[in-house]
């Protein structure tokens, strides 16, 4: 008597393929681009934001030798630009891979190690990008709730110069995760 091989609805067979659905989900997502264009536009942010604070100091600085007066804000804004242009610019650091690297012992490791070491270091990277973002997140929020105004002479809310600070960890985070995925799969450029 031959038996038939038994039939699985649900269970096991559909969580193995949501499973396998997922991770062709990722891979689609890692190689698209999409999160490495992403990251460049917000660098563009960030350099317009550069060129504006230069503008902004120039101008006071203008302002203080013609007109012997001041904009009372440039020092105030110049330091809120100066956040967004270090943190909007980070992801596409990693995204073009020119942050930097002190090699020392890295150089001297098998490329087998290496590699392991590269692997671990993006994942820590990534794990911590996640938790200064949610901090970030929840400071805005904090800011946001209890209605904080700056100290200086426009009583601007906190949160808006703040928001900078999570808007350049997510998209680091995002960049990390990318290049994390490409880097397990060998599709790292």
């Amino acid at each position: 008597m031959q038996r038939s091989p038994p039939v699985i609805t649900g269970g096991l067979r559909s969580d193995i393929s949501s499973v396998g659905a997922v991770m062709n989900a990722l891979r689609r997502f890692a190689n698209s681009r999409v999160v490495d264009r992403m990251s460049h536009w917000v660098s563009v942010g960030s350099a317009l934001m550069l060129m504006l604070m230069m503008g902004l100091i120039v101008f006071e600085v203008c302002l203080r030798e013609i007109g012997g007066t001041s904009t009372k804000i440039a020092h105030d804004f110049s330091g809120y630009m100066l956040v967004a242009v270090a943190l909007w610019s980070a992801a596409e650091v990693m995204a073009s891979g020119k942050h930097i690297n002190v090699t020392v012992v890295a150089d001297r490791l098998r490329p087998r190690v290496r590699g392991a070491l590269w692997r671990v270091s993006h994942v820590l990277s990534l794990v911590l990008s996640a938790v200064l973002f949610y901090s970030s997140a929840l400071l805005v929020w904090k800011s946001l709730v209890n209605g904080t105004v700056t100290g200086g002479l426009y009583q601007i809310p906190v949160f808006i110069p703040q928001l900078a600070i999570p808007i350049g960890f997510f998209f680091l985070m995002l960049q990390l995760f990318v290049n994390t995925l490409r880097l397990f799969w060998g599709d790292e450029q």
